[in-house]
């Protein structure tokens, strides 16, 4: 077995885990970097905010969403070379 059959399929792209394996290092990186700056901020508005509030909580569902849709449009884009629009993350006509 080769280097090259592990990492890539028949076709010649990267084979299903590891573009899995990419979008979950690209989640946890970016989410690493942006979380805990964003309570560091939060922390030194005069809003008072608190690790324990709405805003805390809020801020920490929106922000592992937004990273999550950017990632997954990294990888869908440059290892799949799907559009923004496969993530069906995309406002269209009667979508409310």
């Amino acid at each position: 077995m080769q280097i090259e059959s592990i990492l890539f399929n028949e076709t010649g792209r990267l084979r299903s885990g590891w573009r899995f394996a990419c979008f979950l290092f690209l989640f946890i990186f970016f989410n690493a970097l942006f979380a805990k700056s964003s309570q560091e901020i939060l922390s030194t508005l005069p809003i008072g905010f608190s690790p324990n509030s709405f805003l805390a909580m809020l801020v920490g569902s929106i922000i592992p969403l937004i990273i999550a849709i950017f990632a997954g449009w990294l990888c869908g884009r440059f290892l799949e070379g799907l559009p923004f629009k496969a993530l069906g993350a995309w406002f269209t006509k009667g979508w409310l």
